[in-house]
């Protein structure tokens, strides 16, 4: 009687932690199938120029806008944290209040390359656009966030107060 009790304990012990490992490797699977972006607005200072181009210093956005010395770009910092690679197809700002984009158009990267951009997986690429490119754009529209879309049509949104002091900064100039 008394093994027949234990070995109900151990099967249903057994059963559930089956039941949990399989919630756990779900879960895991469907995180590793996704599309995973990070993005980062940043602001642009040049260094120096050289003879493969400009070469650009990126600021973090708590020290962005300073009166005396502004930004010349801003940049949109992506990273790939996909297990597999990813086609970014478009860069951009929203407007405030709406769900409008505004696309940045023919960006730099710092890849050498042009959107549509396939990231590896685990890579990063720096895009960034000219503050008079955008000017207009952002004045009329105002900023909300910016944003990074995929091939596949995954977007990916990043609030900033770097956008908020952009916004001022080109409301001002």
């Amino acid at each position: 009687m008394q093994m027949d009790i234990v070995y109900q304990i151990v099967v249903a012990t057994t059963a559930l932690i089956g039941a949990v490992l399989g919630v756990v490797n779900l879960l895991h699977q469907l995180k590793s199938d996704s599309v995973r972006l990070k993005l980062t607005p940043l602001a642009a200072h040049r260094l120096s120029s050289g003879p493969s181009g400009d070469t650009i210093y990126f600021t973090d956005a708590n020290k962005l806008f300073q009166k005396e010395r502004p930004p010349e770009s801003i940049g949109f910092h992506v990273v790939n944290l996909s297990l597999f690679p990813v086609t970014v197809s478009e860069i951009g700002f929203n407007a405030r209040g709406s769900r409008k984009r505004c696309s940045v158009h023919q960006p730099k990267s710092d890849k050498n390359g042009s959107l549509p951009l396939t990231m590896d997986s685990r890579t990063s690429a720096t895009f960034y656009v000219y503050l008079a490119n955008i000017e207009e754009t952002t004045q009329k529209n105002g900023i909300d966030f910016a944003y990074v879309k995929t091939e596949c049509g995954i977007v990916t949104n990043k609030k900033s107060s770097l956008l908020s002091e952009l916004e001022g900064y080109l409301g001002q100039a």
